[in-house]
């Protein structure tokens, strides 16, 4: 691992990278991380500060001859998703990253890669540790725990920071600058029940969906990929009405911003239906096979007969929870009128969890526009209030609207044109940035969104491109050298 990575360029990136990898850094997991950057700060002299939300902001002067330009504030944060294959024995709260070049990509060992954010944590570390890198003054800031809702974003204070421009390294195209970003919320359902007593002549079987792709709910999400959740209750909405099967539990996704890519439950089938139920089984997973063609082409569902569960779910809580569940709505809701290829609302659904008396779900939505993502809620709030759900709203954080006179984009572009010989793309983003959040608090703050490459972020898959983290570290250097003068 080490003989592949540390070679690449930029050298420095990738050595901080390197790092970083080897320290277990998932949301809420960040102590040893935080530590890490800390005692950067300090091996280097550079001032430093703690908030009560662990978010770390570095200050680094202005190199020599920069000391007249604007300030400019580098975001990136430290946490990251921590996905794995189903045959994983990773543990991401001890276990460093196994790290990969392959084929002109870097990947991580059956597991997630943390490029996202981790290669803006390296880029801005290389930054800091550098002392020819022609800069103005920086302020360093490394939020934490984004990926579960923005927690270190939403806990800034209001004096925290002092620049008028920011940088957001948390993008994954290299050829464009994002300028706004969807907001979101999270809704769960909740209902308790009270299992029956198995009794039934039968055999138990434990379904599991499985081979799907999966991705980041925000920007995989209008690939049409199949949602593990929705795959299996709608087999067993089938499976229940032709076969009358009775549930135990459900376990789906485990993730709120990633499309789920398993989900499994333990169903009972009687005895006389086991041949067709079995038949059923391979038959769906031959027409998920076809629907999905191409894009999840490996998804089949695998049953193994497993003990005779002691409880089931009551016939008409399971009548309910499973409808409500296939009703519930996922994927692209609208596209942005106007804007091609750009989503304005979806949904997610991200969570499904029946179990011992307690079932509930949680769907994440998002919308570049606050009215119609509030709109969302009231609709999942009707649906489930048909069925008695306790409802719960939480991790709401707004969109970040698009300013296209900014002149900090402006410096990207004239940079980007002359370094790279074309036209910088301007974008909006169907993810939530912490630029919603940070706008917000900052409402004068000039910020554009950039990054290198990558693919598949929240799984897996996750891969970031060589080539274009070079590219990255040279546009970020090129924003910083071309900082605007202060105003007299």
């Amino acid at each position: 691992m080490r003989e592949q990575i540390l070679p690449l360029q930029p050298l420095c990136v990738w050595r901080f990278f390197y790092d970083i990898c080897k320290i277990p850094h998932t949301s809420h997991n960040l102590e040893k991380i935080s530590e890490y950057i800390i005692n950067f700060a300090k091996e280097r002299g550079l001032s430093y500060v703690k908030d009560k939300a662990g978010n770390i902001l570095i200050h680094k002067p202005a190199t020599k001859g920069m000391e007249m330009r604007k300030g400019i504030i580098i975001q990136s944060h430290i946490d990251m998703v921590g996905q794995k294959t189903h045959n994983s024995s990773h543990n991401f709260s001890t276990d460093p990253l196994t790290i990969f070049v392959d084929n002109g990509w870097v990947r991580a060992k059956d597991t997630s890669l943390g490029a996202d954010n981790g290669i803006g944590v390296a880029a801005t570390l290389a930054i800091l540790d550098n002392n020819e890198i022609s800069h103005p003054e920086i302020e360093a800031l490394f939020t934490t725990d984004e990926e579960c809702g923005m927690e270190g974003a939403t806990l800034l204070d209001k004096e925290f920071l002092k620049h008028s421009i920011m940088i957001n390294t948390d993008s994954e195209e290299d050829n464009s600058a994002f300028i706004g970003c969807a907001g979101a919320i999270d809704f769960k359902a909740s209902l308790k029940y009270t299992n029956e007593v198995c009794d039934i002549k039968g055999r138990a079987y434990k379904l599991t969906i499985r081979g799907l792709k999966g991705g980041h709910s925000g920007v995989d999400i209008h690939r049409g990929r199949g949602n593990a959740n929705k795959l299996l209750v709608r087999f067993l909405n089938f499976c229940i009405q032709a076969y009358g099967i009775r549930v135990s539990e459900i376990i789906g996704g485990d993730t709120r911003n990633a499309i789920p890519r398993y989900a499994n439950a333990i169903v009972v089938v009687n005895e006389n239906d086991c041949e067709d139920f079995l038949k059923e089984v391979t038959l769906f997973s031959r027409l998920y096979q076809s629907e999905y063609n191409i894009i999840d082409d490996a998804v089949l569902i695998d049953c193994q007969e497993v003990n005779m569960p002691i409880g089931i779910l009551p016939m008409e809580f399971q009548r309910k929870f499973i409808n409500v569940i296939d009703a519930t709505p996922d994927g692209v809701e609208r596209m942005i009128p106007g804007i091609e290829d750009t989503v304005e609302t979806s949904s997610n659904l991200a969570i499904v969890n029946c179990k011992d008396g307690i079932a509930w779900v949680q769907i994440l939505v998002r919308s570049t526009m606050n009215s119609r993502k509030y709109n969302y809620i009231s609709s999942l709030w009707s649906l489930y209030s048909l069925v008695d759900a306790e409802v719960e709203l939480f991790g709401d954080y707004p969109s970040w609207t698009p300013n296209l006179n900014s002149p900090i984009l402006n410096i990207a572009k004239d940079f980007y044109k002359t370094s790279f010989g074309e036209d910088l793309k301007t974008k909006v983003m169907h993810a939530g940035l912490e630029c919603g959040i940070i706008s917000s608090l900052y409402p004068n703050l000039d910020m554009i969104s950039i990054g290198p490459n990558m693919l598949h972020p929240h799984s897996p898959d996750e891969r970031v491109e060589i080539a274009s983290v070079e590219k990255f570290w040279n546009f970020l250097l090129g924003i910083l050298k071309n900082s605007p003068e202060q105003s007299c």
